[in-house]
């Protein structure tokens, strides 16, 4: 395999179309089963993966962890309101509010903690799936499944162009701030206005920034030619093939397991 040929793989070591494939497989499967013990062991097993491929030198695991961190307030928050607003038969405790009393059920508790887990493993696997493969190599893979090339290039540009905005705001922030604007202080709805000073700037910076990516591809002839060639390929071996495959198996066994549950059969 020559070097150009190997960076077509992904940092990874496997083709791009089968980690879409992969990472397609365990979404639709965390959104069909709501048994806990399976979304745990989806969590570990995304955990054990981030581990390995940080261990390899493919991803930061660091990354990934302070990511899980920025969450884990949100997370908290959501699996205390499951507790409370899911109703069960076991209650592990009970809070007086004036005329109401409310209770944290075990149910509740449960629900909240799959709802956490299947977040934080779609996140991990998001994290892990950009960590190892660029705009680029997404834009090919996309266009190689079938994707029109004008779609195809839509979504990675996309993609690249949100950690754009992200360090567009914080400018606009810091600017605001060595003004003498002050962003957080006051009461709710004053913190709402002064979302103002910002959204403003940040609307009209990104209009004019997608105004001259538009005026650049039109110069470069985006859309005109009728063949979309690529400075490098991307092929599938045998293990990537055989990925595919078993991805694919799981997903259909997943589908007929949910299937035949609901239809009262297992």
């Amino acid at each position: 395999m020559t070097a150009m040929s190997q960076a077509a793989r992904g940092q990874a070591g496997i083709d791009d179309r089968t980690k879409l494939a992969l990472l397609t497989t365990i979404l639709v499967l965390l959104f069909l089963f709501e048994n806990p013990v399976f979304q745990f062991l989806v969590l570990a097993l995304m955990v054990g993966l981030a581990f390995l491929l940080a261990r390899a030198g493919h991803i930061s695991f660091r990354a990934i962890i302070t990511g899980i961190k920025v969450l884990a307030s949100m997370l908290i928050v959501v699996v205390i309101l499951q507790g409370f607003l899911q109703p069960g038969s076991h209650v592990l405790f009970s809070l007086p509010i004036f005329r109401w009393t409310i209770r944290f059920t075990l149910e509740g508790l449960l629900f909240g903690l799959v709802m956490a887990s299947r977040f934080t493993s779609i996140s991990i696997g998001f994290m892990m799936f950009f960590m190892t493969t660029s705009a680029y190599d997404l834009c090919r893979a996309l266009f190689k499944m079938g994707v029109p090339y004008k779609y195809a290039y839509l979504v990675p540009m996309a993609l690249d162009r949100f950690p754009r905005m992200v360090e567009v705001m914080g400018t606009i922030e810091m600017a605001q701030a060595t003004r003498g604007f002050e962003l957080e202080t006051g009461s709710l709805w004053q913190k709402i206005k002064n979302i103002m000073p910002i959204l403003i700037p940040l609307v009209i910076t990104c209009l004019r920034e997608a105004g001259n990516m538009s005026i650049a591809l039109e110069l470069k002839g985006f859309g005109r030619a009728t063949k979309v060639t690529f400075l490098d390929d991307c092929t599938t071996n045998h293990f990537d093939r055989l990925l595919i495959w078993v991805s694919g198996l799981a997903l259909l066994a997943g589908i007929v397991a949910k299937a035949a549950l609901l239809l009262g059969w297992l």
